[in-house]
């Protein structure tokens, strides 16, 4: 009893400062994470060295991550990814993939092992759910077209979160060398150790497990013996199997008896028990994963995952929303505790290097993958920008990496160096994501100009098709798909921009012309004629992509009557000052329709 004042004083103290901290980022257009990340590193043992009783805020933290696992698990959506389309889920996969595979390259080249390379490759691969999601929303632009990229590939890399923990699990298995016949625990991690040490002279990156610096013929021995062989395989099939079993009986438990608890009319009528049972399916799962020798984190992101395809989840998530930030706020600030203030001023050249190595890396590969996948470069360039962060679930990742004992993967320089950048990446986030668009109309530009590439636009009709005195519709959403069929039904000409190619061919089927393009583009809006249309209808939900294309569209046709959408009431004034002949605003839209229904019901009322 004696330990949990003092213990309860230092999480009062954690939380205390990352509220101011989180305040002050809030206020300089920072994530409040940011905030955390600084408070646990000043509290931290290598600042000030005020939070005394570590041990307890790791633990506690421990149950921060496995909340914000099964939180994010909660708001996974398949039928959401299944919306996101072929872009989504194709590209997330070939991110993951391509950037696992350059990063793991690069930190091999730097003298990294084959294993502890391919894990550091796993940790560069994965982003900020939460630090981008967050920005994103603050800045309303979710809707747009990188915010949906951005949205796409980030839950891809929530899918992928399952296999590279099992993955970096089993190469720390792979990696450390079993305990030969006669040898003691404690002298096989004494090895390990040393094998994980740099030597006098040698760079922070070296190899972590190169035997032939290791004079010691238990390492010999073991690294050669077939039973040795054996055991790894033996242990790696354990750790999957594990996985098969925690997930398979999360899938049981969805089907069988998730099914019969929610419809208890107990559960439905009690606000209490979903969240309790909410918590107990939380832990319960992080305590069986830990049981079966896996990552706690794994266990609660799973049974998130499970539990948000059932009835119950949009009110867990708004019930445990409280609890998670308490947890969460937690999380971020223990891991700001292992930054080492003075390892980055003494090794700030590998900080600074890494960072922009990552920052510009995976810009690079996410502009790509997206290029592959048809997405202008505009789009593709501001979603790798807004990507091009070292992600929470890295840190998870990196904490299984490092193990404990010093018989992890990696050693405590790269451990350091991936925090490190973790954190700085973090920092800059919210302006990569703020000059993501300036960014990439200017390269997209630029680039053009040069004639190093060309506006893609195509015309599905194949053919020269003569327009005249046409409706010109850029969007074809629910809004885009009224306007439409109006203008059908009125026998009018239709040309239909939009981005994707399914859009595109659907609007085919339904006997109007399709225009594959960025509207906001001069050559897109010129093949489909907007010099002779009558009638220009935005239907954008992004104000920004809007007004761009408004923008566009006026110069090219000063007397073109244009209509457009307004998300939000205040985003008016900007779309009618790009241009704009009138803006229907939704929230005004929509609060005129709520007023006619309420009158309606009152005069019924009344009337009875």
């Amino acid at each position: 009893m004696g330990a949990f004042w003092p213990s309860l004083f230092d999480i009062l103290l954690l939380l205390s400062a990352a509220m101011i901290f989180g305040a002050i980022a809030v206020r300089l257009k920072q994530s409040a994470i940011v905030g955390y990340l600084l408070a646990g590193t000043i509290l931290g043992p290598r600042a000030l060295n005020i939070v005394l009783q570590i041990g307890t805020v790791e633990e506690v933290a421990e149950l921060g991550v496995a909340l914000l696992l099964f939180s994010i698990g909660l708001e996974f959506s398949w039928s959401r990814l299944k919306q996101l389309g072929r872009t989504a889920f194709v590209g997330g996969a070939l991110q993951i993939i391509l950037t696992t595979i350059l990063a793991s390259i690069a930190a091999y080249w730097f003298g990294i092992g084959v294993a502890a390379a391919i894990a550091v490759g796993a940790m560069i691969a994965m982003s900020s759910t939460a630090c981008v999601l967050r920005t994103l929303s603050d800045r309303a632009e979710i809707d747009s077209v990188p915010g949906r990229l951005s949205l796409g590939i980030l839950l891809s890399q929530d899918i992928a979160v399952v296999p590279l923990v099992i993955l970096v699990t089993a190469l720390g298995v792979i990696n450390s060398p079993p305990i030969p016949t006669g040898m003691v625990p404690e002298e096989s991690a004494a090895i390990q150790a040393e094998m994980n040490a740099p030597s006098a002279g040698q760079s922070i990156i070296a190899p972590l497990t190169n035997p032939e610096e290791v004079h010691t013929d238990y390492v010999k021995e073991a690294l050669i013996d077939e039973d040795t062989v054996t055991q790894t395989l033996a242990e790696v099939g354990f750790q999957l199997t594990a996985a098969g079993l925690l997930i398979g009986a999360f899938f049981f438990f969805s089907k069988k008896v998730l099914p019969w608890f929610v419809t208890m009319r107990t559960i439905s009528t009690n606000r209490e028990l979903p969240i309790l049972f909410a918590l107990v399916v939380a832990a319960g799962s992080a305590w069986l994963a830990h049981a079966l020798e896996l990552s706690p984190a794994l266990g609660a992101f799973v049974a998130g995952v499970v539990l948000g395809e059932s009835s119950l989840a949009t009110q867990i998530r708004s019930d445990v929303g409280s609890i998670k930030t308490l947890f969460v706020t937690l999380f971020f600030a223990s891991i700001g505790m292992l930054a080492d203030i003075a390892w980055i001023l003494e090794h700030w050249y590998w900080v600074l290097g890494a960072t922009a190595a990552v920052i510009i890396g995976k810009a690079v590969i996410i502009w790509m993958v997206e290029r592959i996948m048809q997405v202008q470069h505009r789009h593709a360039i501001a979603t790798g920008l807004c990507l091009a962060q070292v992600g929470e679930f890295s840190f998870v990742l990196a904490v299984t990496a490092r193990g404990t004992d010093g018989n992890g993967l990696i050693n405590d320089d790269v451990f350091n160096l991936i925090v490190s950048v973790s954190i700085v990446t973090f920092f800059v986030t919210p302006y990569l994501i703020t000059i993501s668009r300036p960014v990439s109309r200017w390269i997209e530009y630029t680039l053009r100009k040069r004639r190093l590439i060309h506006t893609p636009s195509k015309n599905l009709h194949g053919g020269d098709i003569t327009l005249a005195n046409h409706a010109l519709i850029v969007g074809f959403g629910p809004a885009g798909q009224e306007v439409a069929e109006l203008m059908l039904s009125l026998e009018e000409q239709v040309m239909v921009v939009d981005l994707n190619p399914m859009t595109a061919t659907r609007v085919e089927q339904m006997g109007m012309m399709a225009q594959i393009g960025d509207a906001a583009a001069p050559e897109v809006l010129e093949h489909a004629e907007v010099g002779r249309a009558k009638l220009l209808v935005v239907t954008l939900p992004d104000h920004r992509a809007a007004a761009a294309v408004i923008r566009t569209a006026r110069r090219m046709s000063p007397d073109l009557q244009i209509i457009a959408r307004a998300r939000y009431h205040v985003y008016v004034n900007e779309l009618e000052k790009s241009g704009s002949n009138r803006v229907i605003d939704e929230e005004q839209a929509v609060g005129k329709e709520l007023a006619d229904q309420v009158r309606q019901e009152i005069g019924l009322d009344i009337g009875g």
